[in-house]
């Protein structure tokens, strides 16, 4: 239950950051959000159920720690003390 509740506050946050970039195109940036997140969803259950025929629990759990690092790497190199443009306007705005 607790994963659910996380789940979807996630996606509940991430929905309004999403409409406060264009309120007049909320409909065309959902239709974009959702249509990404059940991709990503997508591939991540086949790249999941690819790793655990071939390699087992341990192939899955590598899988899991290589996408935690690409996402990680991601939100370092969009941080503040990167200087890169969006998250210095983002910070200040804050």
């Amino acid at each position: 239950m607790l994963l659910d509740v996380g789940m979807q506050s996630g996606m509940v946050a991430n929905q309004a950051r999403i409409y406060a970039l264009r309120p007049e195109a909320q409909s065309r940036l959902n239709t974009a959000y959702m249509t990404c997140a059940y991709l990503g969803g997508s591939l991540g259950s086949w790249f999941g159920a690819r790793a655990y025929a071939h390699f087992g629990w341990l192939g899955v759990c590598a899988v899991l720690a290589l996408l935690a690092a690409i996402a990680l790497a991601g939100h370092l190199a969009s941080s503040p003390a990167t200087g890169h443009p969006r998250a210095t306007v983002a910070a200040q705005n804050t």
